[in-house]
């Protein structure tokens, strides 16, 4: 859960006059209630019949998004799984086991017992209300899950997905234990909102390509290798990447000694996707022409190879694999036009890692989280600068290019919505919008001073309207001057030049407007 907090305010009175807090007043945060730290919860959860390691609990709260509801659902699961066995799972033992319980291409058709079902039946991934039929899903919510984060939201459509928990702002990831209170003008130009989190995210694009076939475009002509594996990054979730294996204690996850998986999973994961998204994908296996991990072929013949190596080999290991692009005799590597050698492992030191590999080939780092719900990505820039960005895995594809200047780096979407069956998404805008004049405010609030009439086509918002109405009444003001009302518990209520026209559909629920005294047509 995620609240939005201001000190500042405003508010308007039955007689349309409006009330600030000081200008000095303007402090906004995002709250995130914070979740206790996992060695608090180990004992409390045992007392529950919910048996799990330190390190465990961390992986289902990182796993679940910081989010306590989902964190909740995903013990009740645990604890129906352990069955009263107080055999303690230790992260590799949690991870296989969601490893072979999740399905991502199956949200819908889970069963209510298992851990997706349960999941979601939290607001935090399928949203209830007006909203929670998929035939009703705004458009604007369709774009953002297709095409990712904007900042070109209206006012009023912006806090209604946000209300709704759709949305939220944008705020810069870190690897550090993110603070309660975080400050942030979610109204500020150029504020970005995206989908709420990435579970969400993986719900609804899964429900609404089978419930009204959602399908997206995604780029196809990536310049480097960099920009390739951003294609692939966003949709590698936790279980298309993990690999599971069975033993006397269970099943558990196959990790290196970094507790993560190994790169040839990676790999094969990615593989997997680039060859849904960009076309001819493979990993090369020639012993004398080089085994390459990712190997792709664009439509134009342009190929990009890909070699994968884990940090914790150390700094001889990862030297002879860069020297595999400059043997001659390993053609696979060194005819490729575009050439990258890929470091996975964690944060810590993958900076300093990867700005000491020889130049002269893309070197990308590539540090998931435990739970693998985004990537920090490391881009050697030349010498040993280096630059780092984070990817979530919210299923958009993305892009990378350099640039002049600072930051050096553009990231963009790379996707793009395509196309989705027609629904009944509401609110929808009337086909005609009706306003009437207000004349002067008396004891009992605004009263209408002339007959309502309809403007259409509708406009896009409140500052739109005004100019139809100056039009429609031929007035000779400005248009700024025009102020707009709409009803509210028996009162007018001024609205915000940027609101979008969402009512007015009838006489009785029209618009007002006022207009200053003295000007041609003022009550």
């Amino acid at each position: 859960m995620v609240l939005l907090l201001s000190a500042a305010s405003e508010g308007t009175d039955q007689q349309g006059r409006t009330y600030l807090t000081p200008a000095a007043v303007t402090a906004k945060y995002m709250w995130t209630p914070p979740i206790p730290h996992a060695h608090e919860l180990v004992d409390q959860l045992a007392e529950a019949d919910v048996y799990l390691s330190q390190d465990a609990v961390a992986f289902f709260m990182d796993f679940c998004a910081g989010h306590r509801s989902l964190f909740i659902r995903s013990m009740e699961w645990v604890q129906q799984k352990q069955s009263g066995d107080s055999t303690r799972w230790d992260l590799t033992r949690a991870q296989g086991e969601v490893s072979q319980a999740w399905d991502t291409d199956n949200w819908t058709e889970t069963p209510d017992d298992s851990l997706m079902g349960k999941l979601q039946t939290v607001r935090a991934i399928r949203v209830n209300g007006a909203f929670s039929d998929p035939q009703s899903i705004p458009q604007q919510f369709v774009d953002i899950l297709c095409e990712g984060p904007t900042a070109g939201m209206d006012a009023n459509l912006r806090r209604k997905l946000t209300l709704v928990g759709f949305t939220l702002p944008v705020v810069p990831a870190t690897d550090r234990i993110p603070e309660e209170f975080t400050p942030l003008d979610w109204a500020k130009l150029g504020t970005k909102y995206g989908v709420a989190n990435y579970m969400m995210a993986s719900y609804y694009r899964q429900a609404l390509a089978k419930k009204r076939q959602l399908t997206v475009d995604v780029d196809r002509s990536p310049t480097s290798c960099t920009d390739l594996l951003l294609r692939a990054l966003p949709y590698l979730l936790f279980a298309d990447v993990v690999a599971i294996q069975g033993d006397k204690f269970g099943i558990r996850s196959d990790v290196s000694q970094e507790e993560l998986p190994f790169e040839v999973h990676y790999t094969h994961a990615a593989v997997r996707e680039l060859k849904r998204l960009v076309g001819s994908t493979n990993s090369l296996e020639s012993t004398k022409k080089g085994k390459v991990d990712i190997y792709t072929t664009l439509e134009d013949g342009s190929t990009f190879a890909i070699e994968a190596v884990m940090s914790s080999r150390g700094a001889t290991s990862i030297a002879k694999h860069r020297d595999r692009f400059e043997s001659a005799s390993m053609t696979n590597y060194a005819h490729a036009q575009h050439k990258c050698l890929l470091i996975i492992g964690k944060c810590g030191d993958m900076r300093e890692i990867v700005g000491k590999v020889r130049d002269g080939i893309e070197v990308v780092g590539l540090a998931p989280n435990p739970s693998h719900t985004g990537y920090y990505v490391y881009v050697k820039r030349q010498g040993e600068k280096v630059v780092d960005f984070h990817i979530p895995c919210d299923g958009v594809a993305r892009g990378f290019s350099w640039k002049d200047e600072e930051p050096f780096f553009e990231i963009s979407s790379a996707q793009k919505f395509k196309y989705i069956e027609p629904g009944s998404a509401a609110p929808q805008r009337p086909p005609a919008v009706w306003v009437c004049q207000l004349g002067s405010p008396g004891s009992g609030g605004f009263q209408p001073a002339g007959n309502a009439f309809p403007i259409d086509p509708v406009p896009q918002n409140i500052a739109y309207l005004k100019k139809a109405i100056k039009a429609e009444e031929e007035l000779t003001i400005a248009a700024s001057k025009i102020d707009v009302y709409s009803r509210k518990d028996g009162g007018w209520v001024k609205s915000d030049e940027e609101s979008e026209v969402d009512r007015g559909k009838s006489k009785a629920d029209c618009y007002g407007f006022t207009i200053p005294a003295g000007a041609a047509g003022a009550a």
